[in-house]
């Protein structure tokens, strides 16, 4: 007779933002390994990839993690480890004093966590008196297999631009940006005003955070950190 098969019941998570419910189970020692593998490299792709892998392996429905915002599957993420670990997670918060760093321990509750929303910027833009352009916030898996080459980072540039347009429309018509090959992309994007590309630059800059608020005490001193982004949640726990 073999061993006992140990199941847990699946939890239902809605995203803030895409409003789409997704079907989890705990994640096991399994996956518990390749997340304290990520995080004592402490790398920023090899978090990602961690995240990537232990998502698919939790969600129980079609839900596909490469196709959500970057932000919704921190979100996502951040709940799992929640319902598989618990809510309360134990941190380690870096601050100076007397010129040299000392750490203090604090906690944050995961079920507080939210996406901060109020970052986000119009994603329409009109581009001239003719035409405008919708963009999209990059998805998880466009930027998990973008890669920065510190040679050239305005081509990074342009190519993440690239990835958040949407669609360039007018009164008459819509021109989805996928549709097109890549060197059409490449010359549209080349194409656009330097006031285009602030505008689109500041839309990317804004994009929502699951952020949080956490107090600590600093040897008889309050103090506040804002968490941002799964990696600060990853490094400082």
């Amino acid at each position: 007779m073999g061993l006992p098969k140990i199941d847990a019941p699946s939890v239902n998570v809605k995203l803030p933002f895409t409003k789409k419910s997704v079907s989890l189970r705990p994640y096991t020692v399994k996956e518990e390994k390749i997340l304290l593998f990520a995080q004592s490299s402490q790398e920023s792709a090899e978090i990602s990839k961690a995240i990537n892998q232990v998502l698919a392996n939790c969600i129980q429905d079609d839900t596909k993690v490469d196709d959500l915002p970057a932000f919704e599957v921190d979100f996502l993420f951040l709940k799992l480890r929640s319902i598989s670990v618990n809510n309360i997670v134990k941190l380690k918060v870096k601050d100076e004093k007397d010129g040299e760093e000392t750490y203090y321990d604090t906690e944050v509750d995961l079920e507080n966590v939210e996406i901060n929303m109020d970052r986000a910027e119009d994603p329409n833009i009109k581009l001239n008196d003719e035409y405008q352009i919708k963009l999209r916030y990059p998805k998880f898996g466009v930027l998990s297999e973008m890669k920065i080459d510190a040679a050239q980072p305005t081509e990074f540039l342009f190519d993440l631009i690239g990835k958040c347009i949407e669609s360039i429309y007018n009164d008459e018509d819509v021109f989805i940006f996928d549709d097109y090959s890549e060197k059409e992309q490449k010359d549209f994007v080349e194409s656009l005003t330097s006031k285009n590309l602030a505008e689109i630059s500041n839309f990317m800059q804004n994009v929502p955070q699951v952020e949080h608020d956490i107090i600590y005490d600093a040897d008889g001193v309050s103090k506040k950190k804002t968490l941002r982004g799964i990696y600060d949640f990853f490094t400082f726990a």
